[in-house]
């Protein structure tokens, strides 16, 4: 392995871990910081880290990603050959910084499985290229990157229209509407928040299953990465963050799309980005209950994931029952039929207050304020 390479210690997991920060996609600093907050997970321990902490290389933050993805896909190779098992690529989880980390994170895991799709998870669609963008900033560009829209930034293998998801978008600029527009025709999947908030997430995931799967099919024939930006959850969850936008999906909703494209994905290969977390932009009490809902979200993927050994927490306080599943029974799609229950999940985090946040789940702030419709599981 060359000395100039980023990559960590070589684990035993098969799984590859990058820490991103990416601060220069926009104009607030602090979001360089958001992965110390999520690196505290017990599955972590055993990955092979891509340290991309340097802020330094993300001066030309396009550049900076696109180099991050080469250095994740050499410690793809060197993860499998660890784990004995060249043939089977390991997970991705990158932690971020802001949403530019993912055009090089996308381009890596496209480059090991070609046929990857793609779920973005934002409060805005990213779509817009340096001439039509409002602000400039290269984290609302990232999904044009990684689509060839671009002039002068070409990918071999990039995302077509119709691997492509948008889930929990509500803030979008002319320019990417008429996008999204041209590309639904051609098959790219949009559900906004309003959407998710009225049908509820089951009923989402089932019209995927319907249009990405295969009649009868328990998993699909193609890996899955997501992009969760912490902006497409309600700012009553995750405050800290650089776009908050009123209308957001509930973290509920986040959780069974990541245990669902766990259970979904060819082989059990699914990455994840975690992006766009600042507690530099919130007070410390707001700071504390967003790392707490991420770092909850962040479980219900790696306690599920099929590629990492099993996780059962102890002597942490759980949510209710009736909460964690919630799901309605009845399920009429055999690929979410096919999933089972993840169990409780730990509410535990940094300085929060339980008993507010039980509070808030069980009747979200917004709800009362009348800034968000009643959700629907």
């Amino acid at each position: 392995m060359s000395n100039y390479s980023k990559i960590d210690t070589i684990g035993d997991a098969n799984m590859v871990v990058a820490l991103a920060s990416c601060h220069q996609g926009q104009m607030k600093e602090g979001v360089d910081h958001g992965w110390v907050a999520l690196t505290g997970e017990p599955q972590l321990r055993h990955a092979t880290f891509v340290d991309f902490r340097d802020v330094r290389k993300f001066q030309a933050p396009v550049r900076g990603s696109v180099l991050m993805g080469r250095n994740m896909n050499v410690a793809m190779a060197q993860a499998s050959k660890a784990c004995g098992t060249e043939e089977a690529p390991p997970a991705c989880l990158c932690l971020g910084g802001d949403h530019t980390i993912s055009i090089g994170t996308i381009m890596a895991t496209r480059k090991v499985r070609p046929t990857t799709r793609v779920i973005w998870i934002d409060a805005h669609p990213d779509i817009n290229c340096p001439e039509s963008s409002l602000s400039g900033n290269c984290h609302g560009m990232p999904v044009a990157h990684v689509m060839n829209l671009v002039d002068g930034f070409r990918i071999d293998n990039h995302v077509q229209p119709h691997e492509f998801c948008y889930i929990g978008i509500r803030d979008i600029d002319d320019a990417e509407q008429v996008r999204i527009d041209e590309f639904e025709k051609k098959g790219m999947l949009v559900f906004r928040a309003d959407d998710i908030n009225r049908r509820g997430m089951k009923s989402v995931l089932e019209e995927i299953d319907a249009k990405w799967g295969k009649a009868g099919a328990t998993e699909f024939d193609f890996p899955i990465h997501i992009s969760l930006d912490i902006d497409s959850m309600d700012p009553q969850f995750t405050p800290a963050t650089g776009t908050p936008v009123d209308g957001g999906i509930h973290p509920e909703h986040v959780k069974q799309l990541l245990r669902w494209a766990n259970g979904r994905a060819h082989t059990g290969l699914c990455h994840l980005d975690v992006v766009e977390l600042n507690p530099y932009l919130a007070t410390a009490h707001e700071a504390a209950k967003t790392v707490s809902y991420t770092q909850d979200v962040m479980r219900a993927y790696l306690n599920t994931h099929r590629m990492l050994p099993a996780q059962q927490p102890t002597g942490l306080m759980t949510m209710s029952q009736d909460l964690v599943h919630a799901d309605p029974e009845g399920v009429s799609s055999p690929m979410l039929s096919a999933i089972g229950s993840a169990g409780p999940t730990p509410t535990h985090g940094p300085n929060i207050n339980r008993a507010r946040m039980a509070s808030d789940m069980e009747m979200p702030e917004g709800q009362k304020k009348g800034r968000v419709s009643p959700v629907q599981w």
